[in-house]
């Protein structure tokens, strides 16, 4: 590998933490927040043991569902080199598909004025490399967002726990 495919593996790997943390965090709020209103409608509404039975398995199902979906799925562990920097060009607004032209004329030898054109292409998408951040691409604020609503989701698990004691 050179100095392209370096730079997209190290930003992919940036890339694909950053989509796993926020589908995790969001997965979590989700499951947390169905199974407080399924505990709270079951207790308030004091349901049959049959329909009880099925909100379980209902709540077990589509929570696992979701996260092999959004997190849990191999297709989210693996990012080539070539969607790498499809993702970047479109993110971070790099111009003339230079990432994925770059990726794609490095691995091979190019002769006569072929060589010389794509010795500028890899030099220009290598520049456009070095000029992503990864910090970037985390999206701090969002992730944020929704660690917030998780621990949202917690404390009110909590209130209900403490409150409503007898039925937790």
């Amino acid at each position: 590998m050179t100095s392209v495919h370096d730079r997209l593996h190290e930003l992919g790997r940036a890339l694909r933490r950053a989509r796993l943390t926020r589908s995790a965090l969001l997965w979590l709020s989700g499951t947390l927040g169905l199974w407080l209103l399924w505990c709270w409608l079951d207790n308030l509404l004091r349901l049959p043991a049959g329909l009880r039975l099925a909100m379980l398995a209902a709540g077990v199902a589509v929570p696992l569902w979701r996260a092999w979906q959004g997190f849990l799925h191999p297709r989210h562990w693996r990012l080539s080199h070539e969607r790498t920097a499809r993702e970047l060009e479109t993110l971070c607004g790099v111009s003339d598909n230079a990432l994925i032209n770059a990726c794609l004329f490095e691995r091979r030898a190019w002769p006569g004025a072929a060589g010389v054109f794509a010795a500028r292409t890899i030099a220009d998408g290598a520049a456009g490399g070095r000029a992503i951040q990864a910090e970037a691409l985390r999206d701090t604020r969002r992730v944020w967002r929704l660690g917030a609503v998780a621990a949202a989701a917690g404390l009110l698990w909590a209130a209900y726990a403490l409150l409503l004691s007898r039925a937790a």
